[in-house]
């Protein structure tokens, strides 16, 4: 099968004795040039073949593209599929292996016409992990169905023969072609050839011609093996014929639901099975391209009748696409449909065990076996598809088992028994085509009841169904003889493991190394020897297994488990205990691990760690001559290292980014949107497309010009994630198509995008549909039911907070309008484009209410939406920064994941950057970057925001404070309680927004975002403070503080009147050209918070902080503490600094009197405190001023409501702003006129007393 070959499926529909109509193509088609799997043909190869060992070549994208172009010839030219790519169209589907990622993006480019700005359309590309994909990666691996192969080749073990085969047949069938060419070159001969750079030699390339082996791995052809065709074809046959079906029993063309073309990416062995399968494996399938040089060549089935039900029915026998498929695909290839609970099978049968293979074995083959004797007598003559199994329970001596047999060697005698059974079932489902049973008959006659009975069973027997995930819990076969004691060691050491806890310990193996051991336990625990792929996981579920996974091991243990491990390969290995399930009980294991070494040589010997206390090398064999060396070598690291540190080093880039411009999920703006947008609602868009490149070529002048990352794509530098979502996949390929160069004939170079299925992707796709976690919004919005919240909470925010810009504009339009009003093309109307701007509050709302962020802060939703990507970035973080090399072996240098807005502000909110959007929601293809580097001082992240590809890179200075990786990780990874104990105020950031030329609003306004958890720390602490000093002060005598109290008032009516001063122009301007009844109340956010205006109010509200010195002089003085005093202080300040990113120009008033009463009411207290006394009644004037100034604000609010909820005016303030202002309002207004009219009749009656 050459590179680029294919399958092709036509489905034809009669319409006329004269015509047909093409109803839907189906394509299976091969990757593209690669090189091979491993080694090289020639010296140069590896210069040639750059991406290294498996990867797609530059030829390779240039041929898919070819390949596709014939497509487009073929089923675009003609009008069969549109040109611009319809999602409803064509369904692409294909390996998560690199190379036939890569080359289904290439082929796919090929098919369409690029954007008017010439970028290529790449359609999404869906794929699954490559353990989970049986429908498109060769299953291979299983140790039965090579029943045929080992005898053909008289090999003599099951293990491994795949590739034990190959050997052979190289050995049996090697060319006389190939006498001169060594047989480990045969890949990357084979690969290598078709390629033009590479100066392959003549013997070469004769022999490459001259082996075939792929039929024995697909089990086809002269080969044929039915149950290795299934595992390989199988299931994609069932959805070829499913296809086949959907399109011929569909009335209409194009069928609704059914894609046009559906093309799968695979590999050679996939091909030549469904070939097999389909009945012209000497040609391939129906229309046969083989290659991207070749012509479409009818294979003519059509000879012998290729009537849709001729074409199923000729497949179906070759593989028998019935129950037994369907099982065969539960028991055997899926195994990941419930990850939590297939997980342990599917590690047990990859363990040391062998567990897929030992039904094969004779019985007897275990010791036990002799005790325990096999059930099985045969199937049933009178029951249809059943298999009789018979046990005489009452005379097997399951005491004498239990007492002289460790548990996991009367789990492993009892794994042939349920093996056994399974492969019964599984050969009379073959043959019958129905599903078969077990019929299990006990004689319990004789069987007493014991403890250890009851143990044998609920405990032994629970511990094989939890490690092979079967739900037994059964006894088994007949007595015959009694089990004879034996003797075990008595000196071992001791471990305690305690409640809750886990305990591991580390040995350093060779291949062919045996780790024997030695055990019992106290109490039930958990057991599993694994090897660690990755020094730096700790996740046991993930590592490779060595010995089967026992999350359940029953004790205490009468009989020690012994056993040993045999390492198939070089590496560190760990053995687990788990005392996870205890509450309170500790667990003791007594033990004994020994490694013994497999061959003599000292040299391989002083890698092993004979200790159970150390995972170190022991190095006390080595010579005086090598000790030097040994540290010299050390001395030159650490010099390079102390080089390394004094200059600042970019480790990594790790990029989280939104998806590219689409219309509105439903809807549309205006009646030419669903032609402008002609790929539906939610679909990226051409512009997004153009848009997602721009961004890419962003990024590619800052990491890929300065040589941060190789312009030529290389698998070890760049990943790339993304959300399955369309817009996600498509935007994906754009961007990172525009961060490399193109091949040497122009064809764009697209990485892997890896991707998971939408449902099981909680990485990238924002987990809203949980009903739990939205206590909060129910309450804010007196919602009646938890069931879809979300959509519940947008019906209540337009409701409450539709924008009196979008007055006489149906809400039902406002998403389509703002996701719109991007587009260039889109002519959108004066009103819809003022209400796109006013609606940014509600529309940021909304995504921080799902997001679970600020101001909408909930701890459960924000978990759901950031926790694992946070938790990824975090790993990211740390993997190059433990690495002392860079790049980092194993480590991609750049990591991009793409996602949706929710995710976006969510890691904004985690990794507290969340100011950085200025209160608006995230642009489309607004970007994350988080940049690890290393200088002298350590390794440190630093975050950019590039809000958009219009934008540039902004700091969002995370690094005013601290952004060592330490300080990162610890702030994205706090409670929330623990974020209110943290105290952080950006000092640097103040002082810069403070002394630039030009004041900054937006940057003013995220100082200010970040410091509204420091507002309410700060009000906490004046208010523990003021009362702590009170009653400290209770018992001694006042202080005088005259000096300190001269100056603070001065400084205040300073401060508070060069800010008044500054802001009256503005505020009687504005008043005067606009009128107080008018745009004052509800204009832009410009006029009065931006310039010179905008630097006073700022600098005015900052200060209120200041203002808590105030009552501390007071209870230092031992003077009267009012409660209005120290509330007015605590809730003025919290409440501005809360507000003020908002910048509703109504709080215009609020602020310019409180300016101008403060610099009275200071002024009068510095005259006081000279002893300057100003006549009694000016002090109360300034009192009925503050008094005034509330009836003021509360004049203004009342016309502010009436504007913005009766005239639908558009004011800028969000509903629950509004209404903490008028709380704010209303308790001062009481509590100043109770002071004032108080204070009134107390200076009535010292009047009439004196008097």
């Amino acid at each position: 099968v050459t590179m680029n070959s294919l399958l092709l499926i036509s489905i034809v529909g009669i319409v006329s004795a004269t015509s047909d109509e093409l109803l839907s193509v189906n394509v299976v088609i091969r990757h593209a040039d690669r090189a091979a799997s491993s080694g090289w043909a020639t010296p140069e190869s590896p210069t040639i073949l750059f991406r290294g060992n498996g990867e797609l070549t530059d030829d390779g994208i240039d041929n898919a593209f070819a390949q596709g172009k014939d497509f487009k010839e073929r089923y675009v030219k003609t009008g069969f599929i549109d040109k611009r790519f319809l999602p409803t169209e064509v369904f692409v589907r294909a390996s998560e292996v690199n190379r036939c990622l890569m080359s289904a993006a290439s082929f796919t480019n090929a098919l369409f016409k690029d954007t008017s700005k010439d970028h290529a359309v790449i359609p999404p590309i869906y794929t699954k992990e490559q353990a989970n994909d049986p429908l498109l990666v060769p299953l291979l691996s299983c140790q039965d169905g090579w029943d045929d192969v080992i005898a053909r080749f008289n090999l003599s073990s099951n293990v491994n023969v795949m590739q034990t085969s190959v050997v052979a047949m190289m050995q049996t069938m090697w060319p006389a072609a190939c006498s001169t060419v060594n047989p480990a070159l045969f890949d990357a001969i084979i690969a290598e050839l078709p390629n033009k750079l590479i100066n392959m030699p003549a013997n070469y390339k004769s022999c490459a011609q001259g082996v075939h082996y792929l039929e024995l791995l697909a089990g086809a052809g002269n080969s044929f093996n039915e149950l290795r065709l299934k595992r390989v074809a199988g299931l994609l046959t069932n959805e070829l014929l499913n296809n086949f079906a959907a399109v011929a029993n569909c009335a209409s063309v194009p069928c609704p639901g059914q894609p046009k073309m559906r093309i799968y990416y695979t590999h050679d062995v996939n091909v030549l099975a469904l070939s097999h399968i389909f009945g012209i494996l000497d040609k391939f399938n129906i229309y046969q391209k083989n290659g991207q040089k070749a012509n479409f060549v009818d294979t003519n089935n059509c000879a012998s009748g290729c009537s849709l039900s001729a074409i199923t029915a000729a497949a179906a026998p070759r593989n028998h696409c019935s129950d037994s498929v369907r099982l065969n695909r539960s028991l055997i290839i899926l195994v990941s449909d419930k990850h939590h609970e297939r997980s342990s099978s599917k590690r047990t049968s990859n363990s040391s065990w062998d567990v897929d293979s030992v039904h094969l074995k004779k019985r007897g083959y275990h010791p036990l076996h002799k005790y325990w004797p096999g059930t099985r007598c045969g199937r049933s003559g009178v029951i249809p598809n059943c298999i009789v199994h018979m046990e005489q329970a009452g005379y097997v001596d399951f005491e004498g088992i239990f007492d002289n047999f460790p548990v996991t060697e009367i789990i492993k005698a009892c794994c042939h028994t349920v093996e056994e059974m399974l492969a019964d079932v599984m050969k009379m489902e073959e043959e019958s085509g129905e599903q078969a049973h077990i019929m299990f008959v006990i004689d319990a006659e004789g069987l007493e009841y014991s403890k250890k009975l009851f143990d044998l069973a609920m405990k032994s027997m629970k511990a094989l169904s939890d490690s092979l995930n079967f739900k037994l819990t059964m006894v088994r076969p007949r007595k015959i003889p009694t089990v004879e004691r034996k003797e075990h060691p008595e000196k071992l050491d001791q471990l305690i493991v305690k409640a809750g806890n886990e305990h591991s310990m580390e040995f350093n193996l060779n291949e062919g190394d045996a780790l024997r051991f030695h055990f019992t336990g106290n109490g039930n625990f958990g057991f599993t020897i694994v090897m660690k792929e990755n020094e730096e996981d700790d996740d046991v579920l993930s590592m490779r297994q060595a010995y089967p996974f026992f999350p359940f091991v029953p004790g205490p243990l009468s009989v020690p488990i012994e056993d040993s491990v045999v390492a198939k390969e070089d590496g560190l290995y760990k053995v687990w205990f788990s005392n996870s399930k205890a509450w309170w009980s500790s667990l003791t294991i007594q033990h004994s691990f020994k490694g013994t070494v497999s061959y003599p040589d000292i040299l391989l010997a002083s890698s092993r760690v004979p200790s159970a206390n150390s995972s170190l090398m022991e190095c006390s064999h080595l010579t005086t001559s090598v000790y030097p060396l040994l540290m010299h070598c050390l001395f030159l690291i650490s010099l390079i290292g102390v080089v390394a540190a004094t200059s600042d080093e970019l480790l990594s880039v790790n990029v989280v980014i939104r998806h590219a411009e689409r219309p509105g999920q439903s809807g549309w703006a205006t009646p030419e949107s669903p032609t402008v947008f002609f790929r539906g609602n939610g679909e990226l868009s051409d512009q997004g497309i153009d848009n997602a490149f721009t961004q890419g070529r962003d990024f590619k002048k800052r990491y890929v010009k300065s040589g941060f990352i190789d312009k030529r794509f290389l698998p070890t530098e760049v990943y790339v994630r993304s959300s399955s979502v369309n817009r996600c996949l498509m935007s994906a390929a754009s961007f990172s198509n525009a961060l490399f160069r193109e091949t040497s004939k122009d064809h764009v170079i697209v990485p892997p995008i890896y991707t998971k299925d939408q449902t099981d992707d909680g990485l990238l796709v924002p987990l809203l549909s949980c009903s739990d976690g939205w206590n909060d919004v129910i309450a804010r919005f007196n919602l009646t039911s938890g069931v879809n919240v979300q959509q519940q909470a947008l019906l209540k925010l337009i409701q409450t907070s539709w924008p009196a810009g979008c007055a006489g504009i149906n809400p039902s339009l406002i998403e389509a309008i703002v996701n719109e009003l991007p587009n260039k093309k889109i002519k959108m109307p004066a009103n819809y484009i003022a209400c796109a701007e006013a609606a940014k509050p509600l529309v940021y709302d909304y995504a921080t209410i799902g997001a679970g962020a600020t101001p909408n802060f909930n701890a459960l939703r924000l978990k759901r939406v950031a926790g694992l990507l946070t938790n990824e970035l975090l790993n990211n973080f740390a993997a190059v920064s433990n690495c002392s090399t860079v790049p980092c072996p194993g480590q991609s240098k750049m990591r991009i994941y793409y996602t949706h807005d929710t995710n976006v502000v969510g890691i904004s909110q985690v990794f507290g950057v969340l100011g950085s959007l200025g209160g608006v929601a995230p642009e489309f293809s607004s970007a994350l970057v988080f940049e690890t580097r290393r200088n002298a001082n350590g390794t440190y992240v630093k975050i950019f925001l590039k809000n958009g590809h219009k934008a540039n890179f902004v700091d969002t200075n995370n690094c005013a404070t601290d952004c060592s990786l330490a300080a990162v990780t610890a702030n994205s990874s706090m409670t929330s309680l623990d974020r209110l104990l943290q105290i952080k105020f950006n000092s640097s950031e103040l002082a810069a927004i403070l002394s630039d030329e030009k004041f900054d609003y937006l940057r003013a306004g995220r100082w200010m975002d970040d410091h509204i958890l420091f507002s309410m720390q700060a009000v906490v602490l004046y208010v523990v403070t003021i009362f702590s000093i009170k009653h400290f002060m209770k018992d001694r005598e006042p202080l005088k503080l005259q000096l300190p109290v001269l100056i603070w008032n001065f400084s205040i009516a300073i401060l508070s009147g060069l800010c008044a001063a500054v802001m009256t122009e503005e505020y009687f301007e504005s008043t005067f050209n606009k009128g107080f009844n008018a745009s004052p109340l509800c204009s832009t956010r410009k006029e009065f918070f931006s310039g010179k205006n905008g630097f006073a109010v700022f600098v005015f509200l900052v200060a209120r902080i200041l203002a808590f010195s105030d009552t501390i002089f007071i209870v230092l003085r031992k003077q009267p503490l009012h409660f209005f005093h120290w509330y007015h202080h605590a809730f003025t300040l919290y409440i501005s600094w809360f507000g003020y990113s908002g910048a509703s120009p109504s709080s215009r008033h609020a602020i310019y009197f409180n300016a101008v009463v403060h610099t009275l009411l200071y002024s009068y207290f510095f005259l006081t405190t000279i002893n300057i006394r100003p006549p009694k009644f000016i002090g109360r004037w300034i009192m009925m001023a503050e008094i005034i100034h509330f009836f003021f604000i509360l004049y203004a609010l009342i016309h502010l409501t009436y504007l913005a909820h009766v005239l639908k005016e558009p004011c800028q303030i969000e509903p629950y702003r509004l209404v903490i202002t008028w709380f704010m309002d209303l308790s001062y207004l009481y509590l100043f006129i109770d002071y004032f009219v108080n204070n009134s009749k107390k200076q009535s009656k010292k009047v009439k007393k004196i008097d």
